[in-house]
């Protein structure tokens, strides 16, 4: 299920307090002579999720790191970014037999030079020379998948974050849509020249999906659009297709948004009015449904309350709770966290695979 990206501190706890015993159980090595440190996995407490090869124990981050984490506009730009990278990736890389690791091949200053303007002395940038123009090319995130027989890479996702304004240039220009996507689709073709000229990677497939970015006031956040690929062989992308999500900040009052059309708008304002009926002086109720080929695929809910009492909290969210299971009942898996500024007080959810409603409080 997705998560926005405000939510990562409170939903670290609850997968910590209801999976960490069976990550424990699960951990798997490659060879019964060799050492944990040489050979262990994360393992797979869930099925949907990715697992990971360890080195010396510990989790292998990305070599450009800290430099992606910091480029988007907003939190909702970068999880959709994240998250929905790795979506697309389980289409390719299924997770029964793929590992999972952060990229290693494109480095932090080879992402500079890419996400910088080309100038004389930087002639591998990819934005436009004129610095009142705008910065269509944002961001390139990788992701690389690992065999899980042979235990070596065998295919390399890309995401390519671009800009619809680019508020780092004088007047915060508006990009053209034909703008962005011939940018990102050079921006694929110099990653793939790239990684084809690396010896590790001359021969891996190479998928690259394109995003475009939402302006930073949009608390729904920015989609992928295209996707394209190079074979093993290929030293450009290719074989583009359309990708087709919607995220959708509820309630809409827009007729013709499929929130509207399907009756999750309508569903999500009743559950809103009841929250807010309960509680008169809640902060804000806030909403997000994904949509990916017009199916509705989630509804993502944050309730803001000034309330710290305990009491009120566990109150408040069995409340919630039960209006929720009954008025977000929209054929599709569903997920509030409830927060003060004081950080999270509950989280609430359901799945495909529950029953039942559950209800998480933050102590």
């Amino acid at each position: 299920m997705k998560k926005r990206g405000y939510w990562l501190s409170a939903l670290a706890c609850v997968m910590l307090l209801s999976s960490c015993g069976k990550i424990e159980k699960s951990v798997t090595t490659t060879n019964q002579n060799s050492t944990a440190s040489e050979s262990a996995t994360t393992g797979m407490a869930d099925k949907t999720l990715y697992e990971s090869i360890t080195k010396d124990g510990k989790f292998t981050p990305g070599v450009a790191r800290d430099y992606e984490a910091s480029a988007l506009n907003s939190n909702y730009n970068l999880d959709n970014f994240e998250e929905g990278l790795l979506r697309l990736s389980k289409k390719t890389y299924p997770t029964a037999d793929y590992y999972f690791q952060a990229g290693q091949y494109i480095s932090e200053d080879q992402l500079r030079k890419w996400l910088g303007r080309y100038s004389a002395s930087n002639k591998e940038g990819l934005n436009p020379e004129d610095a009142k123009s705008g910065s269509p090319v944002q961001q390139v995130l990788e992701y690389d998948f690992l065999d899980k027989k042979e235990k070596k890479l065998n295919g390399i996702f890309l995401g390519i974050a671009l800009n619809q304004v680019d508020y780092s240039a004088e007047g915060e220009p508006k990009i053209s849509a034909e703008e962005m996507e011939k940018a990102g689709k050079a921006a694929a073709d110099a990653a793939v020249a790239y990684l084809r000229s690396e010896k590790e990677t001359k021969d891996v497939p190479i998928t690259v999906a394109l995003f475009k970015q939402a302006e930073k006031t949009d608390l729904a956040g920015g989609v992928y659009f295209q996707q394209g690929s190079a074979k093993a062989d290929a030293k450009k992308a290719g074989d583009w297709q359309a990708v087709n999500e919607t995220y959708v900040l509820l309630p809409t009052d827009e007729s013709s948004s499929l929130a509207s059309k399907d009756g999750t708008s309508s569903k999500f304002k009743d559950f809103q009015n009841s929250v807010n009926t309960y509680f008169a002086d809640l902060s804000g109720v806030t909403g997000v449904a994904h949509y990916v080929d017009d199916k509705l695929q989630e509804v993502s809910v944050t309730i803001n309350t000034k309330y710290y009492n305990q009491s009120e909290v566990e109150t408040f969210a069995q409340f919630a709770a039960t209006k929720a299971d009954s008025q977000l009942a929209v054929g599709a898996p569903f997920e509030i966290l409830i927060s003060s500024i004081e950080g999270p007080q509950a989280y609430i959810s359901k799945t495909d695979n529950d029953s039942k409603i559950q209800v998480h409080i933050f102590s």
